[in-house]
């Protein structure tokens, strides 16, 4: 399986394409390899070659997972033992432009059988989330972590009120340099009130609480959110982590551009790795959990979040999803960056 390591919700995001082709090609992804983009050509793009695993290089710490590889934060992606799966070779998809394979092109170009005429009736959205939702069962590790992450929130238990999951991004995808190369854009915390005040007006009674779960990277987003929480929280009972990930620190003072990209924070030794995962891994869990989504769909944390809450909307893991409501502030859901 080609893996693409930046944020750990892209790499996450970078799974399902390799993994959709191995499912309609017969094949079974083993384990994280090595990006395909490395080497090849364009005209190798549909061509496979084996590939032997290779360690997370961000996200991996030998000390709290000696595998080192997704099933430190994942269940592992096949039922082949582990001898084979974290050390045997495994059938790498494509040469240098592998990972801008669209998914129609995916789909065209699989040989005819049931799985690629179910992935056809499906239709995008609901294949990728069936995807991502049958590879993203968190691991002993993650379970762990997502299970006391509830207990210190106090979580509220069924039957409740209106939950609502918030992303906020803020850091590295939010200097001068990282907005010019991406098309997104980054808010303070108020700019989302109306989007949750929509959602509240719309689907919850008038005597319900309604909780927002805050899942942002900033210190300085959740610090405001606190500020609102201790205001009467603006209608809302807001659900904030104590352990915010991280202040994201420049290097040269007043020079936004000097905040390092979160890989190179990590490769410097100002992030862990793996916690940063770990925690990443628990806010696309509870943001699931939630009934309502408000964020933005330029993020891969978003785009994540929605496709396994339809899932469990769907039936909890079966073969139907069930689009909840959601406000994405900026783009339409789509599929990573090539669709």
């Amino acid at each position: 399986m080609t893996l693409r390591e930046a944020g750990w919700g892209s790499t996450l995001s970078s799974l399902v394409k390799p993994r959709l082709w191995a499912l309609l090609h017969g094949r079974t992804p083993l384990a994280a390899q090595p990006p395909a983009d490395l080497f090849g050509s364009r005209r190798a793009q549909s061509l496979t070659r084996p590939l032997p695993p290779v360690p997370l290089a961000l996200f991996a710490d030998a000390a709290r997972c000696a595998s080192k590889s997704l099933e430190c934060f994942l269940r592992p992606l096949s039922t082949c033992p582990a001898e084979l799966r974290l050390r045997g070779t495994a059938a790498g998809l494509g040469g240098r432009w592998s990972e801008l394979t669209a998914y129609n092109a995916i789909v065209d170009r699989a040989p005819p059988g049931p799985m690629v005429d179910a992935a056809r009736a499906a239709g995008r959205f609901s294949t990728v989330a069936l995807l991502l939702a049958d590879m993203l069962r968190p691991s002993a590790a993650a379970a762990a972590a997502l299970k006391a992450t509830r207990r210190a929130l106090e979580w509220p238990s069924r039957p409740r009120g209106l939950m609502i999951g918030l992303h906020v991004r803020g850091g590295d995808a939010c200097t001068p340099d990282a907005l010019s190369r991406h098309n997104r854009t980054c808010s303070d915390l108020d700019s989302y009130l109306p989007a949750l005040k929509a959602l509240k007006e719309t689907y919850a009674t008038a005597d319900a609480t309604v909780h927002v779960y805050l899942a942002t990277d900033s210190e300085r987003v959740a610090g405001a959110a606190r500020r609102l929480e201790r205001r009467g929280g603006d209608g809302f009972r807001w659900l904030l982590r104590s352990d915010v990930r991280r202040s994201w620190k420049r290097l040269r003072e007043r020079d936004l551009n000097s905040m390092p990209q979160i890989e190179q924070q990590i490769k410097l030794g100002m992030v862990d790795g793996y916690r940063d995962a770990l925690d990443a891994m628990v806010d696309v869990l509870l943001l699931a959990e939630c009934d309502a989504l408000v964020g933005k769909f330029s993020s891969n944390i978003d785009r994540i979040a929605y496709s396994l809450m339809s899932v469990r909307r769907g039936g909890g893991g079966g073969a139907r999803v069930c689009l909840p409501p959601y406000i994405s502030t900026d783009h339409p859901w789509c599929s990573d960056y090539s669709k």
